[in-house]
């Protein structure tokens, strides 16, 4: 259930979509990537991520999108987050716009 683990109420919705349905253009293992990446985060940063703005579209999108944050991850963790911005572990700088979009 995606309550559990500390997932917050304002992300387990889409969260608990994307684990029961994989995108059609999506491979199975890109697909479980995201879901373990997206509930890493979730875990981690989700009390804060809601707290600065973030929304489940900017997390995990609405589909496959690469300007959500969960299939942007690839397997990194995110090490620092802003209202704008989350710092990744192997290095890159994941930016999105007020509309959710990535730069």
């Amino acid at each position: 259930m995606a309550l559990e683990g500390g997932v917050t109420p304002a992300f387990a919705r889409v969260f608990a979509a994307l684990q029961v349905a994989r995108p059609a253009s999506v491979d199975e293992f890109r697909w479980y990537q995201a879901i373990n990446d997206g509930g890493v985060f979730l875990d981690t940063w989700g009390r804060t991520a809601e707290q600065l703005g973030w929304s489940a579209s900017d997390i995990i999108g609405p589909q496959f999108t690469p300007t959500a944050l969960a299939w942007a991850l690839q397997g990194a963790q995110v090490i620092g987050l802003t209202a704008t911005s989350a710092r990744i572990s192997d290095g890159r700088m994941f930016v999105r716009t007020l509309e959710g979009r990535q730069r």
